[in-house]
């Protein structure tokens, strides 16, 4: 039977994984979607944050990366 200790062990491997596999697809990409979910990933395993606190600072920051792309492009096209 697996004890807590190695349970936390296992979740936190599989969340480090997680994120080694969304940055090495999306390397030099962005993509709104796999950026939220590697940022809350990032958050719950690294900052401890609650996962509802993840998700909302998730996505504020996509909003702002968005805000931001979308003014970039505007001074590119003019």
């Amino acid at each position: 039977m697996i004890d807590d200790k190695q349970r936390l062990e296992t979740y936190r491997a599989a969340l480090v994984e997680a994120i080694v596999t969304i940055d090495r697809k999306t390397y030099g990409k962005w993509n709104k979607d796999w950026s939220r979910l590697r940022r809350i990933i990032d958050m719950v395993l690294n900052q401890e944050r609650p996962i509802g606190r993840a998700i909302d600072v998730a996505e504020e920051e996509v909003k702002e990366h968005l805000a931001w792309f979308n003014r970039f492009e505007k001074k590119e096209a003019v």
